[in-house]
């Protein structure tokens, strides 16, 4: 498969809650299920109550944060061909962006962070993107351009 030339226009859909965001949900309430059940059967009900509730209250913030960046307008980041990189929000305008130091190529998932400007205040985007929240080919293509567009490195 050839790669994206440097020049190329690039565009990217960034889901508001991923595939990484779900697994780690379902960790956290499964880890404290795990030791609240140890914890009880070595007779520390107490402590595993609290563990248990410590599990829940972990996902349950997870979950609060998912539904207030679903109903955040959908971020788009783009490669123009000139090899600027921005971001847009919704339907209004593209606005710089930058690729942050923790940006990471990991087999066939990008790992992505990016800042940039939106309402007045510098915004970050964190995501682990696999070929589950975002197509493999555009991933790919991706995971050319960013080396180039910053710091992004492979690992």
């Amino acid at each position: 498969m050839r790669s994206s030339p440097a020049y190329a226009a690039l565009g990217l859909e960034l889901p508001p809650v991923t595939l990484a965001d779900r697994l780690a949900a379902g960790l956290a309430i499964a880890a404290g299920a795990y030791g609240a059940a140890v914890l009880a059967d070595q007779g520390q009900v107490m402590l595993a109550i609290v563990v248990a509730t410590a599990g829940a209250l972990a996902t349950a913030s997870q979950v609060i944060r998912w539904a207030r960046s679903r109903r955040r307008a959908p971020l788009r980041l783009e490669r123009s061909a000139d090899g600027s990189l921005q971001v847009r929000v919704g339907a209004g305008p593209a606005v710089p962006a930058e690729i942050g130091a923790g940006t990471r190529h990991l087999g066939p998932s990008v790992f992505l962070e990016v800042r940039f400007a939106s309402g007045g205040r510098t915004t970050l985007y964190r995501g682990w993107l696999t070929p589950f929240d975002a197509p493999a080919a555009v991933l790919r293509r991706w995971s050319v351009v960013l080396p180039r567009s910053g710091r992004a490195a492979c690992s």
